[in-house]
């Protein structure tokens, strides 16, 4: 299983400063080049990651955007920064709950249209379980959303109760499954997606928390109490380093 790890478009010195051979997997949003388009050249990249994976940072638009917003627009720049950067794993912009699936779907053709690729389709529970089996069918990398952000403890848990059906569907059609936002272990010792992401390595910025890899899994180290933390920048990288220490181990373990 490939772990991703994602947010590295905020902190994009940590993979600079990255200086193994091994080069890791990793995942970037669209929304922070949409917003900061001086930043939108990232074909250094490549020199750095095996993968640069790229979410079209519609989870950031569909909540602070509404269906007011210009978004033929934002998918031409979206598809010109794919092209631009030779990205071959891009999302689509799933905001089914802002323009209607029916839209979306639409999107996803002007997309594929402009870049010449077809993108990743990301599956949520109100599109229907036909739907699902279509995607795997029409798409050779399909994920699946509605993970992160699912305020319901009970549906989320049910959701993943379903994981195994996803995946196993998904490889009887020839398609690859990716699991966004998802790193528990608990979940992937008995959900094999063919890929995943996470932001955990980051929450040392968030949340003044290292996260280290102990050989079988990742593990928090919370910041003492009434301690104020510094070297972002070296914890930063320490967490980076240990995530692709677990990006290792899911390799060949997960």
């Amino acid at each position: 299983m490939i772990v991703y790890l994602a947010g590295l478009d905020c902190t994009p010195n940590v993979l600079k400063r990255w200086d193994q051979p091994y080069k890791p997997y990793v995942l970037i949003s669209y929304y922070h080049y949409w917003k900061y388009p001086k930043d939108d050249d990232i074909r250094w990249m490549w020199e750095k990651a095996a993968d640069v994976m790229v979410d079209s940072g519609a989870f950031t638009v569909r909540e602070r955007m509404s269906n007011a917003y210009d978004w033929e627009t934002y998918i031409d720049s979206y598809a010109k920064f794919i092209v631009k950067n030779n990205i071959q794993n891009f999302y689509e912009l799933d905001i089914d709950n802002i323009v209607g699936y029916d839209r979306v779907k639409e999107f996803r053709k002007q997309l594929e249209n402009a870049t010449g690729k077809k993108c990743i389709p990301v599956w949520h529970i109100t599109r229907g379980k036909e739907d699902f089996l279509q995607m795997c069918d029409e798409y050779k990398y399909v994920a699946l959303g509605g993970i992160v952000g699912n305020k319901s403890k009970d549906a989320a848990q049910a959701y993943r109760n379903c994981f195994p059906w996803f995946i196993n569907e998904a490889h009887k059609r020839g398609a690859k499954i990716h699991g966004l936002g998802i790193t528990g272990m608990d979940i992937l010792k008995k959900a094999h997606f063919d890929s995943v992401d996470s932001t955990t390595w980051s929450t040392v910025w968030r949340y003044g928390r290292v996260t280290v890899f102990n050989g079988h899994k990742i593990v928090n180290i919370a910041r003492p109490n009434n301690k104020k933390l510094k070297h972002y920048e070296v914890l930063g990288d320490l967490s980076f380093n240990e995530w692709v220490k677990f990006q290792k181990y899911a390799l060949t373990n997960l």
